[in-house]
């Protein structure tokens, strides 16, 4: 749960409950049961994230749903990390090499993770070539980007992978992996996708923040999106460093430089099948995957989005900065957008009609001559602690920002606890004991901080108890 305290967005951990059935009317009353005993109005809910499930974002029975029949102000906003995991795994639909090359991929981590002694083998053939030692990564469907860790770790130790392979060529397996990874074409494209997907990682990290605004989101896109198109005209650091090597490995052929025609080059230590055509291959491949990847951060998060969460953009002091002072930008600027919110939120502002009319030219004066280097958060924490008399509806505005759950990260990292809590070895927990002990580790301050003696004296105090003592009179 999020909410805003003197000014500042805090995000707790409130239950770990256990839900007799996975329907949206379900989810919504043990919702609102805990709501009741959090002494909290399910109705004063502004926002609920999720993870995009119909169960919780479907338009008319969904928990979102059922929550706007309480309070229609309510925003349903569809998890800004998930959303981007949608678009790297729906880009690689439509390029049929690209699906090859993950099952391939998946096939590596397996072929290496279920035997010790591939992986001493890999290990040791790894400190032969003063690559780094490094483990192949899995690939999982449930975490986000995890093929950019994959692609990344077969890149750096490309070579003693191919050897590792090459050694085993006797098991149909290692012969089958070493067939398809040993080729210019699959070199390129893990070089390519380290590269694409290490920065879609980066903005995948910043979208995972426990406290994200809608601020921080749209400027991350764009920039990723910019980064990304222009890997077509000017290949980035890893794929620039990989075609440069091959190159320097064909023009050591001299005049046996293929036409049309296949051959084998040396890439650092390994050797690999090249042709123009692979070159060609991976160029086409190249072009489609990014149009899809932009066409998708396009179609997910496209930037004339006049939605309810991009109207609170208008007023993040960062948009204001290209205005003038005296223009007349600076009187137009934002109008659409805080009329929007100012019908919106009509039940919940103190005076809608005064927030679009009076109290927003005024607070755009003041931001344009006074707080143009604060960030969003910076100014709600302004507004909202030492101007909430003067800029009251602004004030409130600022108070939904903040609590707008943009990614539902956090509740995927309490799933995560949750699941080291109670595992296969300890099954028999209660939901009780689980809630108790996620609360602790979620919550609680960190174990060298804890009184152990306090907790101890709190406990022995509850009732009478025998306790066992094992000491020496010595």
């Amino acid at each position: 749960m999020t909410l805003v305290n003197h000014g500042m967005r805090e995000t707790h951990f409130i239950r770990n409950v256990e839900i007799e059935g996975g329907s949206a009317d379900i989810v919504t009353a043990k919702l609102k049961e805990v709501c009741n005993d959090m002494g909290v109005d399910s109705s004063k809910i502004m926002g609920f994230g999720s993870d995009g499930a119909s169960v919780m974002m479907g338009k008319r029975g969904g928990v979102v749903a059922k929550l706007k029949e309480d309070n229609p102000d309510l925003i349903g906003i569809h998890c800004v990390a998930h959303r981007l995991a949608l678009v790297t795994s729906q880009a690689s639909k439509g390029v049929g090499y690209l699906l090859e090359y993950e099952r391939k991929l998946g096939a590596l981590f397996s072929y290496f993770h279920n035997s010790p002694a591939r992986m001493k083998s890999l290990k040791e053939i790894q400190a032969l070539l003063s690559e780094d030692n490094l483990r192949i990564a899995g690939l999982h469907t449930v975490r986000w980007l995890s093929m950019g860790n994959a692609v990344t770790t077969v890149h750096r130790v490309y070579s003693s992978i191919l050897l590792s392979l090459e050694n085993d060529s006797s098991n149909p397996t290692a012969k089958g992996l070493h067939n398809f990874f040993a080729k210019s074409s699959a070199l390129l494209v893990t070089a390519y996708l380290r590269d694409v997907l290490g920065s879609i990682g980066i903005l995948s990290k910043v979208v995972q923040h426990d406290n994200l605004i809608m601020t921080t989101v749209n400027p991350m896109i764009d920039s990723t999106k910019d980064c990304i198109k222009s890997m077509l005209e000017t290949p980035a650091t890893s794929e620039r460093e990989t075609r440069t090597a091959l190159e320097a490995a064909v023009a050591a052929l001299g005049d046996e430089q293929p036409d049309r025609g296949h051959c084998q080059v040396e890439y650092k230590s390994a050797s690999i099948s090249y042709s123009p055509q692979m070159i060609e291959q991976v160029d086409s491949l190249k072009t489609t995957f990014t149009g899809n990847i932009i066409s998708n951060l396009e179609s997910r998060f496209p930037t004339d989005d006049m939605s309810i969460t991009s109207s609170f953009q208008v007023l993040d002091p960062g948009s204001m900065r290209k205005l003038p002072a005296s223009s007349a930008e600076l009187g137009n600027y934002g109008s659409t957008a805080i009329n929007m919110l100012a019908e919106h939120y009509i039940s919940v502002l103190p005076d809608h009609e005064a927030c679009a009319k009076a109290e927003f030219p005024l607070f755009k004066k003041l931001v344009v001559d006074n707080y143009l280097n604060l960030t969003f958060e910076e100014m709600a924490k302004k507004v909202i602690t030492d101007l909430g008399e003067e800029f009251p509806n602004i004030a409130t505005l600022y108070q939904v920002a903040l609590i707008l759950p943009m990614s539902s990260a956090v509740c995927e990292r309490g799933f995560s606890m949750q699941n080291v809590i109670k595992d296969c070895h300890k099954n028999r927990l209660t939901t009780t004991s689980v809630n108790r002990l996620t609360f602790i580790c979620l919550e609680g301050p960190p174990y060298k901080e804890f009184s152990f003696e306090k907790a101890f004296l709190k406990w022995n105090a509850m009732k009478e108890r025998r306790l066992a003592h094992a000491g020496s009179d010595k």
